[in-house]
């Protein structure tokens, strides 16, 4: 099974080359497509990782994720895995749930006993307004999307019981405006079944979430035989060629594909239409698909895994989608049918070089680009063994290795690490081992690759607490205890190379003032001879504080504790500070432990 890379992207899922077009897309196809039912009964075995972040791009911890019959939990950074798990051949997908946010879905074609790489951004459940379920009514979003309820419209979800009190709506419109962040954003994978349950790709034309809950936070549909009124804004990119009327999908979670449901009609820059329950919608209009699969290979025809993949369209460069190979240097995905395009292999050795580029045009049939030949560099393989305090394997934790500027982070399985890439100019790497099971890692080592087997022989993630915190309280008030993991941003602490240490956090209730936020000088040595330069929270009145304008005295941070990249910083500071702007004296109290940025 590959290992888990912190900086890769799902295999493949070509929702870009649709989306992404500023230009227009045209959807006439130059050879009539036969229409494809997908076969989604037949199952394969595979693995499933990656990382769940908000919509900040920050990672959520605690979230649940499920493929097939198999839950976990996401870690302080976000991360899970599922390993073996029984899932669709044609449409594998995961489920995240996390209070306060919409679910999120990631749909993807796997490959039998090999794993699969996600990364989904979340998105709050951001309360629009409240309707009278009784009399009906109207809500409008911030970016110009409608939904409208009739009246006695609405039932408690799971039965048919009336509800009559307010209508608690949550909704959010996608916003294709910023196509990287939509495509991570959105729900599946854009692939969907047609009313003659044909499988088509989807171009989107508006997409929007919706959800709604009673006083008691219950949760509510539309009542059989009625339907809402949604309506959303069409991206400004796609006015021109927006049809006059489309139709709308729904996205279907008991198979991970968006249902044809619907029509909606256009009027002026939106797109209106009626529905008859709540979840994600979309306004789109589907055309076909075909699967690509390639192997990516060295020019010793060693399998290469972890190489950056991106496929383009020729017509146009800029619409793309990217992705990294697995361990035995394959991907896999659906593309688009009877489309010119061009797959490009790049290296990342301290920088993005393309390294091979090969065109190619799909027509109604899946594709096999075959075993492709790119002048990569040799292969560098990483292994090793993981073990505890009591020295027994690890079984819940990962080793973070910087190569070439590239922080890869690889779980353990079972005790065991087996990485694999292409050779750089400069292979010098630092790594630390971290159990998060028992809350321990070891101290950061280094290491300089080279070509073929790197063993790194057993590590002990052992000796240094992966504990991280920030307490503060101002003017003697309630203590504030900032830890990971917890529904807050990962704390972040990184140092600038030469004097100055940045420690923040962040709340992930997509507010983007910092929750709390300081910096001191002094560079990394430890004891008293460092002094805040800045500290900002919004405990004070307007968020900052001056905590060196006279009479005050510098604010002295007490350092105890400064690991190298990976390790922790820890330390102490207590004094008065000023606030910025109405001057107003407050005493701050703060103690931190917080893991260094990089490695």
């Amino acid at each position: 099974m590959r290992k888990t890379l912190r900086y890769i992207i799902p295999a493949l899922l070509c929702i870009c080359l649709l989306n992404a077009c500023k230009k227009g897309f045209n959807e006439q196809q130059s050879v009539p497509i036969p229409p494809e039912t997908p076969d989604l009964s037949a199952q394969i075995t595979q693995s499933v990782t990656g990382f769940v972040n908000n919509e900040n791009g920050s990672p959520v911890s605690n979230a649940s994720v499920t493929a097939g019959s198999k839950s976990t939990i996401t870690d302080q950074d976000g991360h899970f895995v599922i390993n073996n798990v029984t899932l669709s051949k044609t449409a594998g997908f995961i489920r995240i749930i996390k209070p306060g946010y919409f679910d999120g879905y990631r749909t993807f074609v796997g490959i039998q006993n090999e794993e699969t790489f996600v990364s989904i951004h979340l998105v709050p459940k951001t309360g629009v307004g409240t309707i009278s379920a009784a009399s009906g009514g109207t809500v409008n979003t911030a970016d110009g999307a409608i939904v409208v309820l009739p009246s006695n419209a609405v039932v408690i979800a799971g039965g048919n019981a009336a509800y009559l009190g307010n209508v608690h709506v949550a909704a959010h419109l996608y916003d294709q405006d910023d196509i990287a962040e939509w495509s991570k954003k959105m729900p599946g994978d854009q692939r969907g079944t047609d009313s003659a349950a044909h499988l088509r790709l989807l171009k989107s034309y508006g997409m929007i979430a919706v959800e709604l809950t009673g006083d008691a936070g219950e949760l509510l549909q539309i009542a059989a035989g009625k339907e809402a009124t949604i309506t959303t804004p069409i991206p400004i990119a796609f006015v021109a060629d927006a049809p006059a009327s489309i139709p709308l999908w729904y996205f279907d979670a008991t198979n991970g594909l968006w249902k044809q449901e619907g029509t909606a009609t256009k009027n002026g820059n939106t797109y209106t239409g009626n529905v008859q329950h709540f979840s994600f919608w979309d306004g789109a209009t589907g055309v076909p698909v075909v699967n690509l699969t390639t192997q990516v290979v060295n020019n010793a025809l060693q399998a290469i895994g972890n190489i950056f993949i991106c496929i383009r369209r020729q017509d146009d460069p800029n619409i793309g989608t990217s992705s990294f190979t697995n361990n035995q240097g394959s991907v896999s995905g659906a593309v688009l049918a009877n489309t010119a395009l061009v797959f490009q292999v790049y290296t990342l050795c301290g920088g993005t070089s393309l390294v091979y580029s090969q065109n190619f045009t799909t027509t109604n049939s899946d594709v096999d680009l075959g075993t492709i030949t790119a002048n990569l560099g040799d292969l560098v393989t990483v292994t090793g063994v993981v073990v505890d305090c009591n020295n027994a394997p690890v079984t819940d934790g990962w080793v973070i290795m910087q190569i070439a500027n590239v922080t890869w982070q690889m779980p353990i399985v079972n005790g065991n690490i087996v990485f694999s890439t292409t050779s750089c100019t400069n292979m010098n790497s630092n790594y630390v081992a971290v159990n998060w099971g028992g809350s321990q890692q070891g101290l950061t080592q280094s290491i300089t690759l080279v070509p073929g087997a790197n063993d790194l022989g057993t590590l002990q993630a052992c000796g240094v607490s992966t504990v991280g915190f920030v307490d503060y309280s101002i003017d003697n008030g309630l203590m504030v205890h900032v830890a990971q993991p917890r529904d807050t941003q990962k704390i972040i602490a990184a140092w600038n190379g030469q004097d100055e240490t940045n420690i923040i956090t962040i709340d992930r209730d997509g507010n983007p003032v910092p929750n709390m936020a300081f910096a001191f000088s002094g560079g990394t040595a430890l004891g008293n001879g460092h002094t805040a330069t800045l500290f900002d929270s919004r405990g004070f009145p307007t968020g900052r504080a001056n905590t060196y304008n006279p009479p005050y005295t510098p604010l002295i941070v007490d350092i105890t504790e400064y690991g190298a990249s990976g390790g922790f910083i820890a330390g102490s500071f207590t004094g008065h500070v000023q606030d910025q702007n109405d001057l107003t004296d407050h005493l701050v109290n703060c103690t931190f432990r917080v893991r260094r940025s990089g490695l």
